[in-house]
């Protein structure tokens, strides 16, 4: 699975508030965990 950060450093934070979005909606297939351990991966828009 590709990590949030990956994502987040390769994109502006707009672009990776949408990737982590779709990725949200592809882990949600894996149980609440997964979406919860991306969105603790990932870094903060606003730090």
């Amino acid at each position: 699975m590709v990590s949030a950060r990956w994502v987040w450093s390769r994109t502006s934070n707009r672009s990776a508030m949408a990737a982590l979005s779709a990725m949200i909606s592809l882990v949600t297939e894996n149980g609440e965990q997964g979406a919860k351990a991306i969105w603790i991966t990932a870094p903060s828009p606003r730090s």
